[in-house]
């Protein structure tokens, strides 16, 4: 006589194959620490995206954030930044 399983211990089934494939995927596929470059002009909010890079950078110790500072005006701020390299690009809201 066939076996009848029920809904639940097929739900628990798949869930925990799901759990155990991503945590295996996690673990077998880390990889080095990255760092990266995010160009961003003048800060007028007196700190606000420092925090925010700081608390990045605690809780995401693998993937961190260096800031660089350009200073520049609306204007020219587009091109003072294409001329150096960076990962990611903070530009005025004109320019997005």
């Amino acid at each position: 006589m066939a076996e009848v399983y029920s809904r639940r211990s097929f739900m628990v089934g798949v869930l925990s194959t799901g759990l155990l494939s991503s945590a295996a995927g996690y673990v077998l596929t880390r990889r080095d620490p990255v760092t990266l470059t995010l160009a961003t002009g003048a800060e007028p909010t007196g700190g606000g995206r420092n925090l925010l890079i700081t608390l990045w950078n605690e809780l995401h110790p693998d993937i961190t954030i260096v800031p660089r500072e350009i200073n520049s005006t609306t204007q020219d701020q587009f091109a003072k930044f294409t001329e150096n390299r960076a990962d990611i690009y903070n530009l005025d809201v004109i320019h997005i």
